[in-house]
């Protein structure tokens, strides 16, 4: 992940993030999680950031056959674990072969009883997997004795997309894990059933604020128009800045090994208060909710972030703007056009490109006048192809006004 001063450390800019600007690009399961909620599905590991380093080292060069093979050995104290963690990264990359999924499935049902991290992952790892034997093995996990593997197993259905498993996820609504009630609502966001959306508007009004941000961003991306007053209070920094003060992110504790996995995500954090990072991210996703449904009502409070203090949330505002048809962020969107601009502020090549891509596609769809020298100079110098071939279209699209 790039350093950047204004970037959280827990999840790096994404301007797909907030909506798509474009119907034709498609985002992976993975990716519409990470869009769509607070925290990652691989979050960062807090705490044994060393050991990453060593895993990424000792695991990355090897194929999702050899990481299986190192799963399916079990040698080794951390490797098994290890290896799982970088299959369920690598997994969401792209399909896989009949034979690594019947074995994938076999060793996942072989860990049964086993160390519960690496039942967590190979589900993660399995969501990416179309197979019948995929989903029996996932809805099985749900049952498992580890509540931990139980909230993983969650995930997995909502990120692997079968409709049919909203049945399957309801009950857990009524579960008094904490943990398992935030999994199920992430994932029936994901699924998109209208069968969970009565359900999930009762956690519009939950005591705890985590629940209730979870189930706004859940009912938005099911178009459900009720979820805007949350939303509304999910963007309004006196309203967050309350919170801060008065009711800080609770950390439960742990009996097992995920204690830094924080439990409380979609919408928590291990990390004591509620700090502008978490503020911020807050923000997004309650942006890419208003976004979602169109909100008129949410534009002068949009506007209004166009002037907050934190680079980021402007950046937000000013793309959510955009799904309102409202230029009053043109400006926002233009600054994120200039690459050295980009990259003498710590960001990398590749985010570089990222934050461009949103730009153009954000500035294509509001055609500003001003905008138009800027894009012909990207067409023309850009080093990126992707970039030049963006701005042409987005010229062309001025040329159909």
């Amino acid at each position: 992940m790039e350093e950047n001063p204004k970037q959280t450390e827990e999840e790096p800019i994404v301007p797909d993030s907030l909506a798509e600007l474009d119907d034709d690009q498609k985002l992976s399961p993975l990716r519409l999680l990470t869009g769509f909620f607070l925290v990652p599905v691989i979050i960062v590991l807090i705490g044994i950031g060393c050991f990453l380093v060593y895993s990424a080292i000792s695991q990355n060069e090897k194929s999702p056959a050899d990481l299986l093979e190192v799963i399916s050995s079990s040698s080794g104290v951390n490797k098994p674990w290890q290896a799982a963690f970088e299959l369920s990264r690598r997994l969401s990359e792209g399909p896989t072969e009949p034979a690594f999924v019947k074995k994938l499935v076999a060793t996942f049902e072989k860990s049964k009883g086993g160390d519960p991290r690496i039942r967590c992952f190979l589900a993660l790892a399995m969501a990416n997997v179309k197979d019948e034997k995929v989903l029996e093995n996932l809805r099985f996990a749900l049952s498992d004795e580890s509540s931990e593997v139980r909230i993983h197993a969650i995930i997995a259905l909502g990120l692997y997309g079968e409709k049919n498993a909203v049945a399957d996820l309801i009950p857990f609504l009524d579960s008094e894990d904490g943990g398992e009630v935030k999994s199920a609502i992430c994932s029936l966001g994901m699924l998109q059933s209208d069968e969970a959306a009565d359900r999930l508007k009762e956690f519009l009004d939950d005591e705890s604020d985590e629940v209730r941000w979870n189930a706004a961003v859940a009912l938005a991306n099911l178009g459900e128009q009720g979820a805007a007053p949350v939303l509304m209070k999910m963007i309004d920094r006196n309203y967050l800045a309350e919170f801060k003060a008065t009711t800080p992110v609770s950390i439960r504790s742990q009996e097992t090994a995920f204690g830094w996995w924080g439990r409380t995500w979609p919408f928590g954090n291990p990390i004591p208060g509620f700090n502008d990072a978490q503020q911020e991210r807050v923000i997004q996703h309650g942006l890419s909710g208003l976004s979602k449904l169109k909100a008129a009502e949410a534009v002068p409070a949009i506007r209004k972030l166009l002037e907050d203090e934190n680079d980021n949330v402007r950046w937000y505002a000013a793309l959510s703007l955009t799904q309102f048809s409202d230029s009053a962020g043109v400006e926002v969107l233009e600054s994120r056009l200039d690459r050295r601009g980009l990259l003498r502020r710590g960001y990398g090549y590749d985010a570089s490109n990222e934050l461009m891509k949103g730009a153009i596609q954000a500035l294509q769809q509001l055609k500003p006048i001003s905008s138009r020298p800027i894009l012909q100079k990207l067409n023309a110098e850009d080093p990126s192809e992707e970039i030049r071939v963006m701005a042409q279209k987005a010229l062309m699209a001025y040329e159909e006004r």
